[in-house]
């Protein structure tokens, strides 16, 4: 499949309900951040690594109450690559098809959660 379309998959995933309001201290990293609340209230946020060279530790503190993350990490060997492109280690199926095969937990500490973003991926973030 094509970077769009995992671009498309990731937003049908972490993109939908109400969209809430996400503030992002990138410093000197080129970062975006955006954040929804789900039907059943989980907060989600999609944070996207824009550079194509440097990693990013990024982190993400909550006035919601939560007490692990669930992450699905969005990575291709470049912005461009027509191969090799995975979302929460799995590719799309040339039917279409996919299903999640690495989906990341994370233990809250203090009210936050960290991970690292590789050159050119994203992750979706979910606050359970």
């Amino acid at each position: 499949a094509r970077p769009s379309y995992y671009a498309m998959l990731a937003f049908a995933l972490a993109g939908r309900g109400t969209r809430i309001h996400a503030d992002v201290n990138a410093l000197d990293a080129n970062v975006t951040a955006y954040a929804a609340l789900d039907n059943s209230q989980y907060p989600w946020v999609t944070i996207i690594n824009k550079d194509p060279a440097k990693k990013v530790r990024a982190r993400i503190d909550s006035i919601s109450d939560f007490h692990s993350a669930e992450i699905m990490h969005l990575r291709a060997p470049s912005f461009d690559a027509k191969t090799e492109t995975t979302l929460a280690g799995s590719e799309v199926s040339p039917q279409g098809q996919w299903k999640p095969s690495e989906v990341e937990k994370l233990k809250q500490t203090h009210g936050s959660v960290s991970l690292d973003l590789d050159p050119a991926s994203a992750a979706l973030v979910k606050l359970i």
